[in-house]
Order: C-alpha cells, then sequence, then structure tokens
C-alpha cells in the first residue's frame, strides 16, 4: 500500500511542472510557435503574433485575390507599371496598384495639361484655347508669351474667339478717303501701345471699302487706307517688318444695309495677328 505522502509528492510535482509550462508561454502579441497565436487567430511571425506568415494563410481568411506582405492579408496589386493595364483597356493607367483612368478632371493632371476624354493632354494648341490676354506656350497657357513678354490689362482682348493676342481697335475712314480722321489717330495710338509690349506679334493690315465705286476703284482704296494705317504706326515705332497690307475692297462687308450708316462700318482698315 502506497502512503499518502508519496501521492502528495507525485501530485505536487505535476503541478510545478504545468505551472512552469505555463509561465514560459510568452506574452501576447509576442509567441514562439502558432500555437501561442492560435486563439487570436493569427500566425507566429518573427516572434510576434502577425495575421499572416504565408499567402495561403490570406486566401483562406479573405479570399483569392489577397496575398501575405509583413505579416498582413493585402490585396494583391492589379499592376506595377501602365503597360500592365493595357489587357483592362487602352486608356488605363497604373495608380496606387490599381488600372484606372488618367484623369476625370484637369486637377488630376500635371500643369499644363488638361483633361480630355480620361486622358491628360497639351493644355492648348493655339492662344485662342486659353482665353483673353493669355498665350499658349509650347502646349500649355500662359499670362505671358514666349520670351517671358507680358501684355498688360488694359491691352488684353476681350474675347479669345478672335485670335487676338493683344486688344486692337478697328480705323474707321471717311467716304472715299485714306486720311486719317482725328478719332483714327486716337485709335491707332492706344493700338501702337499695346502692339509694343508684344514685339513677337506680327500683323496684316486688312483694307475695306463701302460698296459704291467699282470693285477695282474699291481694291485700290482698301490698299491706300492699310498703307496709312501702316505709315502711322511705323511713326508711332512699330517696324515695318511686323505689318503687311492688302485689301478685300468691297468684297468682305460687316453690314449689309444700304444706309450711310452701314456704310460707315464697312470702311476701315482691320488687324489680323500672328505671332512668328
Amino acid at each position: 500500500m502506497r502512503s499518502p505522502s508519496r501521492h502528495l509528492f507525485t501530485f505536487t510535482a505535476l503541478l510545478t511542472a504545468g505551472l512552469a509550462v505555463s509561465a514560459c508561454k510568452p506574452t501576447y502579441p509576442k509567441c514562439d510557435q502558432d500555437e501561442h497565436c492560435k486563439d487570436k487567430g493569427e500566425y507566429c511571425l518573427n516572434g510576434t503574433c502577425q495575421e499572416c506568415k504565408e499567402d495561403a494563410n490570406c486566401v483562406a481568411k479573405r479570399g483569392q485575390g489577397f496575398e501575405c506582405k509583413a505579416g498582413r492579408c493585402e490585396q494583391k496589386p492589379e499592376c506595377k507599371a501602365d503597360g500592365d493595364c493595357a489587357a483592362k483597356g487602352a486608356d488605363l493607367v497604373c495608380r496606387g496598384a490599381k488600372c484606372v483612368a488618367e484623369c476625370t478632371a484637369n486637377t488630376d493632371c500635371p500643369s499644363g495639361k488638361k483633361c480630355d476624354n480620361k486622358k491628360c493632354v497639351a493644355e492648348c494648341a493655339q492662344d485662342v484655347d486659353c482665353g483673353p490676354g493669355r498665350f499658349c506656350v509650347d502646349g500649355a497657357c500662359s499670362d505671358t508669351m514666349r520670351g517671358g513678354v507680358k501684355v498688360s490689362s488694359q491691352c488684353r482682348p476681350m474675347s479669345a474667339t478672335g485670335g487676338e493676342v493683344v486688344a486692337t481697335e478697328v480705323v474707321h475712314f471717311e467716304f472715299d478717303q485714306f486720311d486719317l480722321t482725328p478719332e483714327g489717330r486716337q485709335v491707332l495710338d492706344k493700338d501702337a501701345d499695346c502692339l509694343k509690349q508684344a514685339p513677337m506679334v506680327k500683323m496684316v493690315l486688312e483694307g475695306h471699302a463701302d460698296e459704291r465705286g467699282t470693285q477695282e476703284y474699291n481694291l485700290a482704296l482698301g490698299e491706300k487706307r492699310a498703307a496709312t494705317v501702316q505709315s502711322y504706326l511705323k511713326k508711332q515705332g512699330i517696324e515695318a517688318a511686323r505689318m503687311v497690307i492688302r485689301s478685300k475692297g468691297e468684297n468682305q462687308p460687316v453690314c449689309e444695309e444700304h444706309t450711310e450708316s452701314c456704310w460707315s462700318k464697312n470702311r476701315r482698315v482691320e488687324f489680323i495677328q500672328s505671332v512668328k
């Protein structure tokens, strides 16, 4: 018959061993084996309980399309470069590891670009694309022309649809005359001031006449009016090389009523601008 003292010794030894094992288990989130993380549904990776330690753990937890990255389940990237998106769509690019449209608004594009049909394209092709008084420089809209030339606010055109770089006013003439009126000289003084601010602007001075007189006479009269304007601008400091004259005669009226008020609008010289 075994003595009670022997049974007590055996129980005490087992208890002591159990406490020793329990005392050796690391405190969460530290671990030595997966078993230490099991109650959290995690795995032991580099001595710490983590969401995963291999891709299979993530597939089991979250399904296909996930992978294990540094102990965390993350969705696999759709792409690493724009070329990876070609199979998903010709206009898609790689952004944040996903294939997306290059842009949905102008703010998605870099400076000098705009969003057009979900693609970032050049902001402009010509000055009129940029609005009044702004310039298209190498595909981007700018307040200054090439070379840093800037036009003052009073010399900027009111509309961007006419192709003007600087504001110029039409010069009008009296019936059957090609001499400047006092009003015409005032207009050209303002035009010259603005044209001096943009030395890269060249222009065609286009002379016109009203419908009275023969075709040949009106073509000659329109040319004389354009030459008068050219001569006056030269005296105001505008280089001759910037100006070309031509005549449209009576062929391009801005008003077609047969009245003096209408004819007076047709007797004119207009500025057709370009940047060279």
